[in-house]
């Protein structure tokens, strides 16, 4: 996937040649390098948590998960209502830490989570 995200980037890197001239284009040019910056920084980001969790972690996270969704009998759940929900079972994790522990659940296609909502796949 990254080697993917990287030839992209250069395509665009390629289709848009530094324009030399007004300040407009100058500015915008800057604009984008900036925002390649963001989204690399943010990659690193969501990468770096992810390697912390163990197998053992993640699967407790997901047991007690599902059994959230289980007694809810809803198939979506809100992150606020699981982290409370998650507390009261005596499963103690931070926000970031059940944010990064979805992400790892996403990427096996186990839920999907947009807007601070959970969907039960």
């Amino acid at each position: 996937e990254e080697e993917e995200e990287e030839e992209e980037n250069v395509a665009k890197e390629k289709k848009q040649p530094p324009q030399k001239g007004s300040q407009e284009d100058e500015e915008e040019d800057e604009e984008g390098e900036e925002e390649e910056v963001v989204v690399t920084a943010s990659k690193e980001k969501e990468k770096e948590p992810a390697e912390e969790v163990s197998a053992e972690e993640m699967s407790e996270f997901r047991v007690a998960l599902l059994q959230l969704f289980k007694a809810s009998k809803e198939e979506t759940l809100e992150i606020p209502t699981i982290l409370v929900k998650l507390e009261e079972k005596g499963v103690s994790l931070d926000d970031d830490a059940v944010r990064v522990r979805l992400a790892v659940m996403q990427k096996r296609n186990e839920v999907f989570v947009n807007d601070d909502i959970v969907f039960r796949v």
